[in-house]
């Protein structure tokens, strides 16, 4: 009889509360889901269009450290340019498989925002190891340029 009456009470309460609920959540994801993926394709719409092409070309005009330090503050806030210094050095450190607790210790940075950084370094589209490599490259280059100037 109590048995019964459990299976009574569940079925009602599945019926009644979770089916509804879990019909609003999965509008609400599906809901969501849609709204990322627009705001993606958007997103990426504008990576292309005209103002970013204009923008990288500027950046590309750089010639001097002091020309792009100029630049970067004419450009963005203090607050802005210590973020992205705090991603790049979270991509380098992760490029040397740092792990996420001592990348968020010196940076400060969320263990989110370094997944996320994480992910672009694998999955994304290339930039972050094409500038790591080059920055490597340049730096062994000098290295040896200074070793034989000096030697």
């Amino acid at each position: 009889m109590i048995k019964k009456i459990a299976v009574s009470i569940l079925e009602t309460a599945i019926k009644f509360i979770l089916k509804p609920f879990l019909c609003r959540v999965l509008t609400s994801f599906s809901g969501m889901l849609y709204f990322t993926i627009v705001k993606y394709i958007n997103h990426m719409k504008n990576l292309n269009s005209k103002k970013t092409k204009e923008l990288i070309m500027a950046i590309l005009a750089l010639n001097r450290e002091k020309e792009a330090r100029n630049f970067l503050r004419d450009l963005m806030t203090e607050k802005e340019i210590f973020e992205l210094e705090n991603r790049w050095k979270a991509a380098k450190m992760l490029a040397e498989k740092i792990s996420y607790p001592k990348i968020q210790k010196e940076t400060g940075l969320s263990t989110r925002t370094i997944a996320r950084i994480s992910d672009w370094l694998k999955n994304g589209k290339g930039g972050y190891k094409t500038m790591i490599n080059k920055l490597n490259i340049h730096h062994h280059n000098s290295s040896r340029k200074r070793s034989i100037m000096t030697g």
